[in-house]
Parts: structure tokens; C-alpha cells; sequence
């Protein structure tokens, strides 16, 4: 048996009929694809912890004024207000029933 001969299944060779490939990568693909598919998914990733991350939310007060946060309000149940930064860094502590919607930028 020489180096390049191996054992073919009925299932990669139908596999390697469709693709024209090399018996040696019929199960893995080649290393293009495989190039593609990790880039791909190391952009998906770095989208999902960006985005998680540095979220800004906007904050509308019953008068009607907003307010944009750099930080997720966060609601203190025993005072009944939220807790958060502004977005020049200034912590704030707002009462609930002055808050009308607080939504993600």
C-alpha cells in the first residue's frame, strides 16, 4: 500500500465525486474552505462580545427629556431607583416612577 492509497467508503466517494478532491481531504475539505469558515466564525464571535459589551441605552424620563447612559441602568428594589452613568461618566440615581422607557441604542 503505497502513501496516498487509503481505504474508500461508499460515503466519501460520493463525497469526493461531488467535490473532485484529493481522497486525503474528502472528509475535512480543503484548506481554503476551512480558512473561510474559521474567519467566519471569529468575526461572528468578535461581533457577539463587541456588541454585549459596550451597549448604550437612552433613558425617557415622564417629562419627556432623555438621557443616554453608558452604562445598564440598574434597578435597586429595596429605594425603588436606578443606578447608572451617564455619558460623561457622572453617576446617577433616578426613582422608578420617573422613568418612562429605557431602550438600547
Amino acid at each position: 500500500m503505497s502513501k496516498y492509497e487509503y481505504v474508500r467508503l461508499p460515503m466519501l466517494q460520493n463525497l469526493m465525486k461531488v467535490r473532485n478532491a484529493d481522497p486525503r481531504h474528502a472528509k475535512y475539505g480543503n484548506r481554503r474552505e476551512n480558512n473561510r469558515m474559521t474567519l467566519a466564525a471569529l468575526l461572528a464571535l468578535t461581533l457577539c462580545f463587541t456588541t454585549g459589551c459596550a451597549q448604550r441605552y437612552k433613558i425617557t424620563l415622564s417629562n419627556h427629556h432623555e438621557i443616554t447612559t453608558s452604562s445598564r441602568p440598574k434597578l435597586d428594589k429595596a429605594t425603588e431607583t436606578y443606578r447608572f452613568k451617564d455619558s460623561s461618566g457622572a453617576e446617577v440615581i433616578l426613582p422608578a416612577f420617573r422613568i418612562r422607557s429605557i431602550e438600547p441604542l
